[in-house]
């Protein structure tokens, strides 16, 4: 029966691994020397592609053929949204998806390796409606996530995973159109995982903004983009913090302040000085001044904010003799040797 539900969902898998790589039917029709149309019928299971067929198809797709018939696309994400920085096309948002799906199936299974029910998390279950004042937005979203009402957020990753928020970074290889973050659930349980993925490509104080902004995304109802990007900002710098730091009034910031504060506070430049134009500590025309002049440190790419939830899974699985390491190299998306290295700490 195993062998027939895998011989039923080739096409399925056929359509979900294109798709993640972000290619069209005529693309992979080309790589393995077959028609479009054949393609066509293989992703709608009107014809059966021999194995030597589907092996070629996973070459061309780079997907091990275990990978490929053990996967399951019945993972869905409901309520779902993409923060990005233009309209993304249907190719693109497939693709996305596709990475999220996956990546959000391996973090269950893992979980499932590791005996942890993934399903269990602390986020309300039902979303409030957005509150009038940023500030009390914020206010509220910290008392969520059991941080204080003040002071710098520390690593979101880890509190958003330790609160049981499935974080998965994609990539999007193609130009134009970019992701910046997606928030949604995965209907694992009749709760529904949360999920939140942000783009690999992002600078460090832009990745942190985005999940501050995915976090509002998931605990608000009728919020527009404008509240989101204010509850955000909020969130990461409190007014009293800002002002505490820089004054309640100047007539200039010193490029250093900016600096200062946005290392602190885990955001760019670029949103202390914004901030302090919410907050009044400097008028609109510093504000445009400073902005236009750049005269802030420029964002840059760290690795702070990376997620690590699923590899303690898969090393606590592993440690525990409940997977082999070519199931662990399957969990974490890589080849044995570097799984060795992660799984015993060789790396």
């Amino acid at each position: 029966k195993q062998k027939e539900r895998a011989v039923m969902r080739i096409g399925k898998n056929i359509r979900y691994f294109r798709s993640q790589k972000g290619v069209s039917q005529q693309w992979l029709a080309d790589a393995i020397g077959v028609s479009k149309m054949s393609i066509s019928y293989f992703e709608r299971d009107k014809r059966r592609p021999d194995i030597e067929t589907v092996k070629r198809i996973c070459s061309a797709l780079n997907v091990s053929l275990g990978k490929f018939m053990a996967f399951s696309d019945s993972i869905t994400l409901s309520d779902g949204s993409f923060q990005k920085s233009d309209e993304l096309s249907a190719a693109q948002k497939n693709s996305i998806l596709a990475q999220i799906r996956y990546s959000a199936q391996r973090y269950c299974d893992a979980c499932a390796c590791a005996n942890v029910d993934c399903s269990e998390y602390a986020l309300p279950k039902d979303k409030v409606t957005m509150h009038d004042s940023a500030a009390d937005a914020a206010a509220y979203m910290r008392e969520t996530l059991d941080l204080p009402v003040s002071g710098p957020a520390g690593n979101l990753t880890q509190i958003l995973e330790n609160k049981g928020i499935c974080v998965v970074m994609v990539k999007q290889e193609d130009s134009g159109s970019s992701i910046k973050g997606f928030s949604g659930y995965h209907a694992v349980s009749n709760k529904g995982l949360p999920v939140i993925a942000f783009n690999e490509g992002l600078t460090y104080g832009c990745l942190r903004m985005t999940l501050a902004r995915e976090v509002a995304r998931l605990l608000f109802s009728n919020a527009n983009k404008q509240q989101i990007s204010n509850a955000a900002g909020h969130f990461l710098l409190p007014g009293s913090d800002l002002v505490r730091e820089i004054g309640e009034k100047r007539p200039n910031i010193s490029p250093k302040e900016i600096e200062l504060v946005g290392e602190k506070y885990g955001v760019s430049g670029q949103c202390v000085v914004l901030r302090a134009k919410e907050e009044g500590i400097i008028t609109r025309e510093t504000y445009s001044r400073i902005q236009n002049g750049q005269l802030y440190p420029p964002d840059v790419y760290k690795k702070d904010e990376l997620p690590v939830r699923i590899l303690q899974l898969v090393c606590r699985a592993y440690t525990d003799n409940s997977i082999s390491i070519s199931k662990a190299a399957e969990l974490l998306n890589t080849d044995v040797s570097y799984a060795l290295e992660l799984c015993e700490g060789k790396e």
